[in-house]
Parts: C-alpha cells; sequence; structure tokens
C-alpha cells in the first residue's frame, strides 16, 4: 500500500528526488464511491500526511482500466520529452484511444475523483465537528464551571482560600488547553484544505486542458 501511494503521490507532487517510476495502479470495478475506514483527524502536521489520506481513497476508488489516474501517469511519463504541453496531452490521448477511452471517460474519471475528494471533505468536517464539541466546547463548559465554583468559594471564609487558588490554577490550566486544542484543529484545517487545494486544482487545470486540447 505504502508503494502505491508513493506512486500515487508522484502523479500529483513534485519530490525533489525519485528512487523509482511509479508502479502500476490496480483497477477497482466501476460503481459508487467506496468510503474510506473511519479515522481521527491527523494533528497538525505537513499537508503531505493528509495527501496520504486522500489518495489512499483515490486507490480505494480506482476505476478499472485506464482512467484519469493512467491518463495523468502518461502525462508525466511525457514530461521529459521536449514537446509542448498541447502535444503532450494529445499523446497521452492517444494512448488511451489505443485502449478504447473517449475523451469523455477520462473527464467522467477526472470528475469521478473531484467526487471521491468531496465525500472526504465531508468525512473531515464531521470529524473536526467531533473533535470541536469534545475538546474546545466542553473546556469552555469546564471554565465556566470551575469559575463559578470561584465565586462561590470566595464567599467562605479564609480557611477555604486554599482552595481558592487552586481553582484559580485549574482555570489556567483549562484555558491553555483550550487555546492549543483550537490552536491544533485551526493547523489541521489548513493542511488539509492546503492538500485538497493541490489536488484540486490540478485536477481542475487538467480537466480544462483536456477539454481545451483533446478532440
Amino acid at each position: 500500500m505504502k508503494d502505491v501511494l508513493k506512486s500515487l503521490k508522484r502523479l500529483f507532487v513534485v519530490e525533489e528526488e525519485v528512487a523509482q517510476r511509479p508502479a502500476p495502479l490496480i483497477g477497482k470495478p466501476r460503481g459508487e464511491v467506496e468510503p474510506a475506514p473511519e479515522r481521527p483527524v491527523p494533528a497538525s502536521g505537513p499537508p503531505s500526511k493528509f495527501l496520504d489520506i486522500l489518495l489512499e481513497a483515490f486507490q480505494k476508488n480506482n476505476q478499472e482500466g485506464f482512467d484519469y489516474l493512467e491518463f495523468r501517469k502518461s502525462l508525466q511519463s511525457l514530461q521529459d520529452m521536449s514537446m509542448d504541453e498541447p502535444t503532450r496531452y494529445q499523446s497521452a490521448f492517444a494512448v488511451a484511444k489505443t485502449l478504447g477511452v473517449s475523451k469523455k471517460q477520462i473527464a467522467d474519471s477526472a470528475n469521478h475523483y473531484l467526487n471521491v475528494l468531496e465525500h472526504e471533505t465531508v468525512k473531515f468536517q464531521e470529524a473536526v465537528g467531533k473533535q470541536t464539541a469534545s475538546q474546545v466546547e466542553a473546556k469552555t463548559q469546564g471554565i465556566a464551571a470551575s469559575s463559578k465554583e470561584l465565586e462561590e468559594k470566595n464567599k467562605q471564609i479564609q480557611i477555604l482560600q486554599d482552595q481558592i487558588v487552586q481553582l484559580q490554577a485549574k482555570i489556567g490550566q483549562i484555558q491553555m488547553q483550550k487555546e492549543q486544542a483550537a490552536q491544533t484543529i485551526q493547523g489541521t484545517q489548513a493542511d488539509f484544505a492546503a492538500a485538497k487545494h493541490l489536488l484540486l486544482h490540478q485536477i481542475q487545470a487538467d480537466l480544462e486542458k483536456i477539454n481545451t486540447y483533446l478532440q
């Protein structure tokens, strides 16, 4: 699976060093988008973590035969040849036509992967919502409850002063945890958006060029 993901990543991300050419993708029967397994939202990190998740979803929903991913692989194999972009797209399409694949099928396949991206986006937003409810909102309620208790303790006699000091420290700790949780989730959302934008931009650009260059 790791080798397949590396091959997929090379189709969308230019790496400084490529140890070997991408391994061929194993197609799956055409049909509805297969949901990827439930997983927690990763901690904040580079977009490549989300690329692995999104590309794994691509692999799980890889269509049978020569689809958009194979078309993009053909484009990549022509990258180092001295030809302009329209010629490169037309040459890759020539390979597809020998396999009985039409321009519409390639475009439909690209849209299929856009649907996979959107499906994963919905799942991601649901996971973010659950984490927000369980971490940020819960800690906000904890601060409110502790503040109320602190107010009550302040009305008590001097012997309760130690308890008041402890609660002040507790509020500070919860506040810090709340801010850290909020920052982590914001970073996670930004990383996901970066990974999605990278893939979305490239696929949309390919679609535009497919419709421009291919007849």
